[in-house]
């Protein structure tokens, strides 16, 4: 598919909107798994609709789908058997880590909590913290406690009134993160099993309704951008005021009970060529509409750019039925410069 076609043609939204999906699962952490359900849904919707040829979509996304599934359940396996370790060994015991630096991960209450633990003599002897989005004051009373300590006992270390119970639990789980690959007998989460949950990372329970209905305005609304802005002649039509200036001296002012040629401009904002092109044929080409309009947007020339992109369509689109019916009967391709040029 040619990209000018992939950004102006409607019937390709779904895949541009999966596309965009797909990049927030990268950048928007807490729902990647979320994300990357609606980009499988919006693939299989797209292949569906396309009816012929549409299988070639349908099956890989269901093919990753299962394997997906089964990769999520061998790297919640992997991540069990670390699990049950900790269940039967916490507190960690230092005495058999060598010594050294160690730097390990936890989930806090506002992102990860990233330290290096200093041992030494099989004792904590520094512990300094990369990253931490919570409170300033959260480990204040915890570090001090913990250094010289043999085992991490994080929960046993604070004693502030405010602490936050969370944190504190970010704290242990880095700290125990760090100390375990220094463990020889300590299972550990392989890399693929922590590429898995990065692809499927999913705290849904910090995501509101508000976020989620924002985050879908700004997915449509840079969709419907998207189209105008690269096509010659549509982008004009994302500066309408919406004043009707130009309705009140265009000599046609009215077609159907709306408002011209606002509405044509309007329709070519939300890519719907179609309708500009039934449109156009109401527009006498004065141009009054460019003078009155305060940001001096054309009438006519967003009629014409619809025109020539509508055009193209339907080139495309026969040219399309052509292959289809070649292929069916088994004819041989015309020569280059034919109908499929």
């Amino acid at each position: 598919m040619k990209f000018n076609a992939l950004v102006e043609d409607r019937a390709t939204r779904g895949l541009r909107l999966a596309i965009l999906v797909a990049v927030i699962a990268l950048l928007f952490a807490p729902g990647r798994l979320y994300a990357l359900a609606i980009l499988a849904t919006l693939l299989f919707i797209y292949g569906v609709r396309r009816r012929r040829g549409g299988l070639r979509y349908v099956l890989p996304i269901a093919l990753l789908a299962l394997f997906g599934g089964a990769a999520l359940l061998w790297a919640n396996h992997e991540r069990g058997r670390v699990e049950r370790y900790l269940d039967r060994n916490r507190p960690l015991d230092l005495s058999y880590v060598p010594d050294g630096a160690y730097v390990g991960v936890g989930p806090g209450n506002n992102g990860p909590i990233r330290v290096k633990l200093h041992v030494a003599h099989g004792r904590i002897a520094a512990i300094d913290v990369l990253e931490n989005h919570d409170a300033a004051y959260a480990f204040d009373d915890a570090l001090p406690k913990l250094i010289g300590q043999e085992r991490l006992a994080v929960e046993n270390q604070a004693g502030f009134v405010f602490r936050n119970e969370r944190s504190l639990a970010g704290l242990q789980a880095a700290l125990e993160d760090a100390a375990l690959p220094a463990l020889f007998e300590a299972p550990r989460v392989s890399k693929w099993a922590k590429a898995v949950f990065f692809a499927t990372s999913n705290q849904g329970g910090r995501i509101t309704v508000n976020a989620l209905a924002v985050l879908f305005i700004a997915l449509l609304a840079f969709d419907y951008t998207l189209g105008p802005a690269l096509r010659p002649g549509l982008g004009q039509s994302l500066n309408c005021y919406n004043c009707q200036a130009c309705v009140g001296v265009c000599p046609v002012k009215m077609v159907a009970g709306d408002p011209f040629p606002m509405t044509m401009v309007l329709m070519a904002r939300l890519g719907d060529v179609e309708r500009v092109v039934q449109l156009a044929k109401y527009c006498v080409g004065c141009g009054k509409c460019a003078a009155k309009c305060p940001v001096g947007n054309s009438g006519p020339s967003v009629a014409s750019a619809a025109y020539f992109i509508w055009r193209e369509r339907q080139r495309r689109e026969q040219a399309r039925r052509d292959r289809e019916i070649r292929t069916s009967t088994g004819e041989a391709a015309p020569p280059a410069g034919g109908a499929d040029a």
